[in-house]
């Protein structure tokens, strides 16, 4: 990982204490009057940046005692991380190995390094060290788990990289190696994965998306990755980027309203990509529904026909826009019978969760236009056929007669 995306992942990652499965923190309001900046002690007066400074020491022996330090406080919050690598580091000073340690304590110093070049990345770091040992339990803790993640993740992230990387060599072995790896990391390198797709090498962008397939619902850590791949210039970035989110099928719902912008690209092919990814997503999808009925008048006929197609693949589970595409066929005979026609095609396939549209169909038995008729006529046929969804409750919805 190169320095300037390692202090981006760390910014991401670190800076605002937020970490898988936590919710980012409210933005404090802003202060009228803001009090005289405090003047920082000297290094050489501060414990915790004289710390910092030794472990990037040129000095093994200064560097390794520094990193010791370091990790001497997080000792119980790295036994309790699901992750290995802090561990590993660990161990790795602890060891009796002199080659082990100075590698550890290398490592830790490039960590560091990279972390303190951003200067909000660098205030989260010192801060939460400041409070490894303080009083307050709670506050304690809280930090030692920020430093213990930070590290984990940087350091996941360092070699998810490196392993990427490995993808494009010309040794077989290491390239499998590496291939297995990434799948064992799973969820945590899918977004990596997701951006190598575009990487100039043609080894990696394929192995990459093979990887992430071979993945199965551990990509869906990567959806947003993805999406946004869906109007590369890269074509065949955006088409494994597609079959990746097809495969995740519900679990690619976090993509829908993009995907439904995409169903208005200028693109063809980004179209029919984006059309093909909702239908996997099946009744997932019936949120998209109010948009796709008002796609129905869309000023392109691919569009119309695409939002025809998808609303036609939720059936039953579009049935809480029945009365919206009842309103479309109600319009004034003349002004867009094709929409009209369009409306009432839809209202057929959600059948037995539109029967409350029956009533307002049958009075369009008489329609001037013949393919609005012709379509009504069907509508209706297939929702007196039809049965309403089973509900949640197990109660069915009542049949309007």
């Amino acid at each position: 990982m190169n320095v300037t995306k390692t202090v981006c992942v760390c910014a991401t990652i670190c800076a605002f204490n937020v970490f898988p499965g936590e919710d980012a923190p409210k933005p404090k309001p802003v202060e009228a009057v803001k009090p005289a900046p405090v003047a920082e002690k000297p290094a050489a007066d501060d414990p915790v940046l004289k710390m910092l400074i030794e472990i990037a020491s040129a000095d093994a022996a200064v560097r390794e005692a520094a990193a010791k330090t370091f990790l001497m406080p997080l000792q119980d919050e790295i036994k309790k991380s699901t992750k290995t690598y802090a561990r590993k580091m660990n161990e790795d000073l602890a060891s009796d190995d002199a080659a082990r340690r100075a590698g550890a304590a290398k490592e830790l110093a490039v960590i560091i390094e990279d972390i303190r070049k951003n200067k909000t990345t660098d205030a989260f770091l010192i801060d939460h060290f400041r409070k490894v040992n303080i009083a307050d339990e709670k506050s304690r803790n809280d930090s030692r788990a920020q430093l213990v993640r930070a590290l984990d993740v940087v350091i996941e992230n360092k070699l998810v990289d490196k392993l990427i990387g490995d993808l494009g060599s010309t040794d077989l072995a290491l390239v499998d190696a590496a291939e297995k790896k990434l799948i064992e990391i799973g969820g945590d390198a899918a977004s990596q994965l997701a951006d190598a797709l575009e990487d100039e090498r043609l080894a990696v962008k394929k192995k990459a998306g093979d990887i992430l397939k071979a993945m199965g619902p551990q990509a869906k850590d990567a959806v947003t990755d993805l999406v946004f791949l869906m109007d590369s210039e890269d074509k065949a970035a955006r088409r494994t980027a597609a079959s990746v989110l097809e495969g995740l099928g519900p679990l690619a719902v976090d993509a829908l309203d993009d995907l439904v912008e995409y169903l208005q690209s200028d693109e063809k092919p980004v179209r029919r990509l984006s059309a093909n990814i909702i239908k996997k997503m099946g009744e997932v999808a019936k949120t998209a529904a109010p948009d796709l009925v008002e796609l129905l008048s869309h000023e392109e006929k691919g569009v119309r026909g695409i939002a025809v197609e998808l609303l036609q693949n939720l059936g039953p589970h579009a049935g809480a826009v029945a009365n919206e595409l009842l309103e479309i066929v109600d319009q004034k005979p003349g002004e867009d019978d094709d929409q009209r026609e369009r409306a009432a095609t839809v209202l057929g396939t959600i059948a037995g969760e539109a029967k409350e549209t029956l009533p307002g169909l049958r009075k369009h038995l008489t329609d001037e236009h013949p393919g609005v008729k012709a379509a009504v006529e069907i509508a209706i046929k297939k929702i007196e056929e039809g049965k309403p969804l089973e509900k949640a409750s197990g109660e069915k919805k009542p049949a309007v007669k």
